[in-house]
């Protein structure tokens, strides 16, 4: 019963490919009407080599950010409209996090209205448990802003262990250097 086996696997496989295809176009469309007053919708993303250990790969992304609600456009592009995009969905885990510093004014009634920054940060696993508070906390101590930062891995089958956390943040580190090093040779 082997054929009968495969060919109901290929046609669960087509139904699964299929349904992920239209979650990603409604949450890409669900972020394009949530951000409307986002300033742009293309980000220039920088992307670092990849970094090869005991068959697990890890490889790096970066780009600016003004605003929250920015991330979902940013992430959409990355995830969906780069030439990556292939091979990112096939990454075992995409990893994020971000900084940035948003002027939010007080619009009371009562009081004169004021503006004060705010700084927001939030991060995303994608699975990896505790990677996105490793890469938080990595934006933290570095002082970023305004900022997304994203680590893929792609497992090789072999497991790291905690050690994994370690490439993460190198891998992220190096990124977010050579992105910074980058932007500032492209403004001189």
């Amino acid at each position: 019963c082997y054929p009968c086996t495969q060919v109901i696997m290929e046609a669960w496989n087509d139904m699964q490919e299929q349904e992920q295809a239209e979650e990603r176009n409604a949450v890409s469309q669900q972020s394009s009407s949530s951000a409307a007053h986002a300033t742009s919708s293309s980000f220039d993303w920088y992307t670092g080599e990849p970094f090869v250990v005991q068959k697990s790969t890890f490889q790096g992304h970066a780009c600016r950010i003004t605003c929250e609600a920015e991330v979902p456009l940013a992430m959409s592009q990355l995830l969906n409209d780069s030439p990556l995009s292939n091979k990112l969905h096939r990454a075992s885990h995409n990893m994020m996090a971000y900084r940035v510093l948003e002027k939010v004014s007080n619009d009371n009634d009562d009081k004169d209205d004021c503006e004060a920054n705010v700084l927001k940060h939030d991060n995303d696993e994608d699975g990896e448990d505790g990677a996105g508070s490793r890469l938080s906390h990595l934006l933290q101590v570095r002082q970023e802003n305004g900022v997304l930062v994203v680590v893929s891995r792609w497992f090789g089958g072999i497991l790291l262990g905690p050690k994994r956390f370690a490439h993460i943040s190198n891998v992220a580190r190096q990124t977010l250097d050579d992105f910074h090093s980058l932007s500032q040779s492209n403004q001189k």
